[in-house]
């Protein structure tokens, strides 16, 4: 079994043209876990691996495989947080049960080589690491298929989350800031939304005109768009749908970030099957067709890109 750490997949380069094997390469299956809101870290039948696993049986059902053609596994180890949190940090003492159980494998990490061994899939030759996150994930799956590294993929994407430790180890565990990180984690922690995100709308807000709470539209669509999803959290809890009232009267997260401005942190594992164009016209269901990847590389001026350069 071959691993790629150097393999130079990205498009990330000016006037690279259209891609060499556009509509060679195709996603013909789809499986998807339940979406459950944390692991109860008791029931064997709904941890990352269990969940992973079941996407990935139901991928290969839907696409009309079997487990012997399955010849590549390419599996993201951030789930959902990276090293800083979700299930992928273990910065904390475990909260749930001692041996035989005495790894994190299958409970709350997952990667390929345990996906091939628990799944026996006999005859995988590729599971690279350093996988990145969806969805530039999907492009590496593309592409090494198209490069001939594999012909049949199953490319999975495991989210992990448990009680009270969201975001909580890696660098967010230790003692002190270092670098860049100066300038930001003295004042807690800061994901996507509220530097990322916030600090250049309120700027955008100041020079066009408009408040943050003009978002609730979109916001609103969004959390709809969510609740046509049968699998999806929303749907499978009976959450109703948000109203302006709700967004606009929703708590603060940090000023004016608000509650719903956010992501709900969840457990559960989606798993695509990817393969040739050839191939996939002899599968079960109608290809969906890949006709591009493209990634960016472009380096930031600054620790926090202000409206001006995400402009540029």
């Amino acid at each position: 079994m071959t691993t790629q750490n150097r393999y130079q997949w990205r498009r990330d380069k000016d006037g690279m043209g259209v891609w060499d094997h556009r509509g060679k390469v195709a996603v013909a299956g789809f499986g998807h876990s339940p979406v459950d809101r944390r692991w109860d870290e008791t029931s064997m039948d709904k941890t990352l691996g269990a969940y992973s696993m079941l996407a990935c049986e139901l991928a290969m059902e839907d696409a009309g495989v079997t487990p012997d053609q399955i010849d590549g596994v390419i599996c993201c180890q951030s789930h959902i947080a990276g090293g800083a949190g979700g299930t992928s940090s273990n910065w904390a003492p475990r909260s749930y049960f001692d041996s035989p159980y005495d790894s994190e494998w299958g409970l709350t990490l997952v990667n390929a080589e345990w996906l091939v061994k628990t799944m026996e899939l006999p005859n995988v030759k590729y599971t690279p690491s350093n996988v990145p996150a969806i969805g530039e994930m999907m492009g590496l799956a593309a592409q090494s298929v198209a490069d001939g590294l594999c012909t049949t993929c199953l490319v999975i994407y495991p989210t992990g989350n448990l009680q009270g430790r969201y975001r909580r180890g890696g660098e967010n565990a230790e003692d002190y800031a270092k670098g860049a990180r100066q300038w930001t984690v003295p004042w807690g922690n800061h994901g996507g939304n509220d530097f990322i995100n916030i600090f250049p709308h309120n700027q955008y807000c100041l020079k066009y005109g408009g408040t943050h709470d003009d978002l609730a539209p979109f916001v609103i669509n969004q959390h709809r768009n969510g609740l046509l999803t049968p699998w999806g959290f929303n749907a499978s809890n009976g959450i109703d749908q948000l109203t302006v009232e709700d967004y606009v009267s929703s708590r603060y997260i940090l000023n004016p970030l608000r509650l719903w401005d956010c992501d709900r942190p969840v457990n559960a594992s989606a798993a695509y099957l990817f393969t040739t164009a050839e191939r996939a016209r002899d599968m079960k269901q109608p290809p969906v067709y890949v006709l591009n990847h493209s990634q960016h590389n472009f380096p930031n001026r600054t620790t926090q890109p202000d409206l001006d350069e995400i402009e540029e």
